[in-house]
């Protein structure tokens, strides 16, 4: 009998998805969205089985191919989700062309505007070819078993996807003046406008008079849904006397045109180390 050697096959994974941007509404932190862990695209991964030696067979050469997905395997938390688990590794056996859906949603708002990395994965297992006496088809050695995809994001910070804000702050007290009595309240108004591109993790410090104590915080104003969180700085006064108090603006991405609003409000401590003026 003459010499036998086993079908040598290729197998390709191309991974597309509908639609192909993802909309900067289903993800931007300084919106409104409600979608999270809705399908915000679909991804159609199809495995095709070619032939690369595999002399005069009587039977289709087949192969069982299992791929697995995954999204951003070096992040700790991955942008993007898929679904359903129970797809994902996908198996088949297949002899040419087979393809899958998978379901993708967004957890949580990205501020990260980078387009996100897929990867599939793929192992082959040569099946058995029926009146072949037991020949088995074995995977091209040169083949590549992983493929990589990227799924761009809506841009929202121009071409380079470099965001570059311009924050400016205007203060002004909601009273001409300030009581030297003991617990006089002060309203400050701060107002925060954003005439660039978004402003990632805007945070706020101030400082003010030893005669002064922080009391509390608010948003008044704001063209977004916004929050806020205050804490007075730790530690003793500075050189010159002064407290000082911290706040984060939420969310954490204030858009373009965003204006926010804040009143803080201070309570007189000592009203002996009031001067002429509060600044």
């Amino acid at each position: 009998s003459g010499l036998r050697s086993q079908p040598v096959i290729n197998v390709t994974v191309l991974m597309t998805f509908s639609p192909e941007v993802i909309s900067q509404d289903t993800f931007h932190c300084g919106g409104t969205t409600t979608t999270f862990g809705q399908t915000v695209t679909t991804a159609t991964i199809c495995v095709t089985l070619n032939g690369v030696h595999t002399g005069k067979l009587g039977a289709a050469v087949r192969a069982k191919v299992s791929v697995s997905v995954s999204v951003e395997p070096q992040r700790r938390t991955s942008r993007l989700l898929l679904s359903p688990t129970s797809l994902n590794p996908w198996t088949d056996i297949i002899t040419a062309t087979s393809c899958y859906n998978l379901s993708v949603a967004v957890p949580a708002c990205i501020s990260d505007y980078t387009p996100v990395l897929v990867s599939a994965s793929v192992s082959v297992e040569g099946q058995e070819i029926q009146g072949s006496d037991g020949l088995r088809s074995i995977l091209h050695p040169l083949c590549p078993t992983t493929v990589t995809q990227q799924v761009p994001l809506e841009l929202v910070c121009g071409e380079d996807q470099v965001c570059v804000s311009d924050l400016a702050v205007s203060l002004n007290f909601t009273r001409p003046e300030v009581v030297a009595s003991p617990g006089f309240l002060a309203a400050l108004g701060v107002t925060i406008l954003n005439a660039g591109e978004d402003s990632s993790g805007c945070d706020l410090s101030l400082r003010f008079p030893p005669a002064l104590s922080f009391t509390r915080a608010s948003v008044s104003q704001s063209t977004w849904p916004s929050s806020l969180s205050c804490s007075v700085d730790p530690g003793q006064p500075d050189r010159q006397g002064t407290g000082g108090v911290s706040c984060q603006v939420s969310p954490l991405v204030l858009r373009k045109g965003c204006k926010v609003t804040l009143l803080l409000v201070f309570s007189v401590r000592d009203p002996s180390a009031l001067g002429q003026s509060v600044t």
